[in-house]
């Protein structure tokens, strides 16, 4: 363990496979549900995992809200060092499409 107060970081980085499904009923809605991961083997994980809905007031800007999923599980393999980390919950949010 790392005693309190001594902070080390390593860099984990990785391309993400994933999978965007939208359905506009109209030009100012829009629903998705998206997700994306991937397995890194001994180096961990991730997820990501969102839907929700878009309105757009403007040509270019909306809001948004939904629920959103992210998951992290990775270590460092040459030493003791890991991270892990779960977020969950509802969002809002502004869009700007340009």
């Amino acid at each position: 363990p790392v005693p309190e107060g001594v902070r080390e970081t390593f860099n984990n980085l990785a391309p993400a496979v994933g999978l965007a499904i939208d359905f506009q009923p109209h030009r100012v809605v829009d629903f998705y549900v998206e997700g994306s991961g991937f397995d890194q083997a001994a180096a961990g994980w991730h997820l990501e995992a969102e839907g929700g809905v878009r309105l757009y007031f403007a040509r270019s800007i909306g809001i948004s809200a939904g629920y959103r999923h992210l998951e992290f599980n990775v270590e460092d393999t040459s030493s003791p060092n890991f991270a892990r980390w779960k977020v969950q919950g509802p969002f809002a949010g502004v869009n700007v499409r340009f």
